[in-house]
Parts: structure tokens; C-alpha cells; sequence
């Protein structure tokens, strides 16, 4: 009796042990396969030049205000204009988030004239008039946003020494541009 049990006992192990062997080199000869990776692309443009690519990027002509006491093609005091940054995410596989800086140190001495963003086409993430922050999801429909930008130079007679040595000079209102992949917040 103990012989059978035993012999039994042996004959299941044995089954077992080659089940067990051949689901063993089932999942080894299944482990092995080819993986393709769709690598997502993205890029930004400004204006239509590539960010990544471009060393300095043309903004679109600077529209100044009709003003009857001011030559066209010109700025003063009392006068304004405006002009306006296309960013465009357009063709990105992946959620981007991109935040534009606005430099204007140069004018910032000059209290009577502001630069802020005016407008945009999506909502400015920042609350800020000189900064503007916006996420491009990776299903989104529109994947590019205008920002108009308006420069206000008021007349006040205070200021009129200081406005003074403005003639003849160049001043520049830069941007530093950010962009990454947006992972979340």
C-alpha cells in the first residue's frame, strides 16, 4: 500500500514537474518581441519661426494709434500702439506648457509710458500683464494662441524732461520664451 502511495505520489510529481516545465519555456519563448516607440515630436513657433531655431524672432509690424498731432510711423507722447506674438504649438504630439517673460527694463524708468498684454485668444494662466503662461493639451483643438501687446505712452507734463531724452533713441521690449512638456502641476 505504501509502495502505490508512493509511486502514486511520484507519477503526480512528475506530471507536475513537466507542466510546469513546459509552461516555463512557454512564457521563455513568448518574452522575446520587437518594440516600436512612436516618439512624440513637438515644436513651438513664434510668428512663424521656429523657437528652438531662431536666434532672434520678428515680431509683426508695431501698429501705432491714429493720432492727428503725430506723423504716422511714429510714437510720443499721448500716443499709443499695440502688436501682437502668435504662439503656435501646432503639429506637437505632447502637452506643452510655454510662458513668455516680457523685458522691458528700458522703459522702465519712463513711468508715464506701460507695456501689457491687452488680449489674448486663450486665457493667460499668469494674472499677470507683463507675463503670459498657457498649456497646450495634446488633444487640443487650436494649438495656437494670439497675444496683443499694448504699449500706452501718457502725456504728463512732469514727465516731460525725461521725455525729452527719448528722441532719437531705440529701445527694445524683449521676451524670454520657455517651453517644455507639461507633465502636470
Amino acid at each position: 500500500m505504501k509502495k502505490r502511495l508512493f509511486l502514486v505520489s511520484f507519477i503526480v510529481l512528475c506530471i507536475t514537474a513537466l507542466y510546469i516545465v513546459k509552461t516555463y519555456a512557454l512564457f521563455e519563448t513568448n518574452a522575446e518581441s520587437v518594440n516600436e516607440l512612436a516618439i512624440g515630436r513637438w515644436s513651438i513657433f513664434i510668428n512663424s519661426n521656429l523657437v528652438s531655431y531662431s536666434e532672434s524672432v520678428p515680431l509683426d509690424m508695431f501698429i501705432y494709434d491714429n493720432n492727428i498731432h503725430v506723423r504716422e510711423g511714429y510714437i510720443a507722447p499721448g500716443n499709443g500702439g499695440s502688436f501682437r506674438i502668435d504662439l503656435s504649438a501646432e503639429g506637437t504630439d505632447v502637452a506643452t506648457v510655454c510662458t513668455i517673460d516680457m523685458q522691458n527694463d528700458e522703459i522702465l524708468e519712463h513711468e508715464n509710458i506701460d507695456v501689457f498684454i491687452e488680449n489674448s485668444s486663450i486665457p493667460n494662466l499668469l494674472n499677470s500683464t507683463k507675463s503670459y503662461k498657457v498649456i497646450f493639451g495634446q488633444d487640443d483643438v487650436s494649438k495656437i494662441t494670439n497675444i496683443n501687446y499694448r504699449l500706452i505712452w501718457t502725456s504728463i507734463d512732469e514727465y516731460d524732461e525725461d521725455d525729452n531724452k527719448l528722441i532719437g533713441l531705440n529701445y527694445n521690449i524683449n521676451f524670454d520664451v520657455h517651453c517644455e512638456q507639461y507633465l502636470g502641476e
